[in-house]
């Protein structure tokens, strides 16, 4: 594998920004939405079961009984204002309260707490409504002598203060705002988990990703285009961006370089799922091909979702049929057509083969490509996925060349790589791959067309590229 310069100073080791960003403009709006409903329903919860709550508050100040220097230093006072602050958070003093208020249990709670540094104790009370919790604290106020007067010894525990119902305060359930707190999270987790996703769910993401996780030689990328107007992406359609048409171009002349090195005319272009455009990427190498000057013969091979006759827009009569030149009742001359505009030869097929396979092991295929050898200078085979039906290794038996499809963000590379070892097994050379419709910044996605009546794959996905 060739690693230029520019790759390998680049400092993100082949993370693709771009593509974590769709796919969080992708998802962002389903990860919106289920932030918002956990949000509401923590709101309603929270609503419906923590209620809000009354406070009541006193401070206590604890002095001793005589000023004694012995009495007053640091330590005794520190001391004795901790066994104070638990003689008041004590059962004991719970149960008097209950016995004061004639009540089983209390509807309520009592606190009390050291103010660090000083000789004070905050006492609150806290019940759900105002009534409750001025009793619960004037009750503690009355009783605490009674539990306290054991701990204090030389000193004595005051209130500031009256216990007045001007001054209980109200503090809410903060339902609105542990719901917001949830929603956040909601959102972060679950854009963290679609970035991890990205990072590492093992599928090309972009040039650098494919030439260190691939085993092959990479032939170049081919940027996403959107299709306009329902019209094929070709290269001979002037809907066509100057950048789609410059980039084939390149993966073209690189291909020639291989099959000249090699001696080979035939290759055939094939993916591991559907959806990947392996059929638009033969049809734009043989157009290309033929704008040279050369004579090229485009082949459908995938019999059973034949794809080449709609994205050139041609009808296929029974005469023309590929299927009836295998079954034997037309001849090579019968079924090899010269397109009389751009030059290329062709060889199509537009109903389906149920019996794929046995049509394509019989030795007529083989005859074809004999045939076809002697007078072309290429030989392009659209073949089927070869990750979903053994048509491609019965093809790679008889093919030269193999050239690999890969869609941007599709297919892991573990599985690719298991796919090449595969195609080589078979007989054919992989000559390389292609990362097709790749996009080099946020975009939009569309649609394709599906194997899934004979391949059981019924996801739609962008158009076939």
């Amino acid at each position: 594998m060739n690693f230029s310069s520019n790759d390998r100073e680049r400092p993100n080791l082949g993370i693709d920004y771009r593509a974590i960003l769709r796919a969080l403009m992708k998802n962002g709006i389903y990860i919106l939405m289920l932030a918002c409903i956990l949000g509401i329903w923590a709101y309603v919860i929270l609503k419906t079961y923590k209620n809000d709550e009354y406070v009541c508050r006193i401070n206590m100040v604890v002095v001793s009984r005589d000023n004694s220097s012995g009495s007053l230093n640091d330590y005794n006072m520190n001391s004795v204002v901790k066994r104070c602050a638990s003689a008041l958070n004590s059962e004991v003093l719970i149960s008097r309260i209950k016995e004061d208020l004639n009540c089983k249990e209390l509807w309520g709670s009592l606190e009390a707490t050291v103010v660090v540094g000083s000789n004070m104790i905050l006492l609150e009370s806290r019940a759900p409504d105002a009534e409750h919790s001025f009793s619960i604290l004037t009750s503690a106020i009355k009783n605490y002598p009674k539990v306290s007067s054991y701990v204090t010894g030389g000193y004595l525990m005051e209130k500031m203060g009256v216990p007045s119902t001007e001054r209980i305060t109200k503090t809410g359930s903060h339902s609105g705002y542990f719901a917001f707190i949830l929603s956040v999270l909601v959102l972060v987790t679950g854009s963290a988990v679609i970035t991890f996703g990205c990072i590492f769910n093992g599928r090309i993401q972009n040039p650098i990703q494919a030439r260190q996780k691939i085993d092959g030689d990479y032939l170049g990328e081919i940027l996403y285009e959107r299709k306009q107007a329902k019209k094929s992406i070709l290269l001979t359609n002037p809907t066509v961006s100057f950048v789609y048409t410059r980039n084939l171009n390149r993966i073209v002349n690189v291909f020639q370089r291989k099959m000249k090195s090699r001696n080979a005319k035939s290759v055939m272009i094939t993916s591991v799922m559907e959806n990947e455009g392996k059929s638009t990427v033969s049809a734009n190498m043989a157009l290309a091909l033929a704008l040279q000057g050369k004579k090229v013969l485009l082949i459908d091979a995938d019999l059973k979702r034949p794809a080449l006759y709609k994205i050139f827009d041609k009808k296929i009569t029974p005469d023309k049929e590929i299927s009836s030149y295998l079954k034997g009742t037309i001849t090579y001359q019968d079924v090899v057509t010269l397109d009389n505009e751009y030059g290329y030869y062709y060889c199509f097929g537009s109903v389906s083969v149920d019996d794929s396979c046995r049509a394509l092991a019989a030795d007529r295929l083989k005859q074809l490509l004999e045939s076809a050898a002697k007078e072309m200078d290429y030989i392009i085979l659209d073949s089927p996925p070869c990750g979903l039906m053994r048509d491609a290794e019965i093809l790679g038996e008889v093919m030269e060349e193999t050239v690999l499809v890969v869609r941007q963000n599709m297919v892991k590379s573990v599985v690719l790589n298991d796919t090449i070892d595969i195609l080589e097994q078979s007989g054919t050379h992989v000559a390389g791959y292609i990362l097709n419709a790749y996009r080099s910044k946020a975009g939009t996605r569309g649609s394709g067309y599906g194997y899934q009546k004979y391949y059981r794959y019924g996801q739609k996905l962008p158009d076939e590229m």
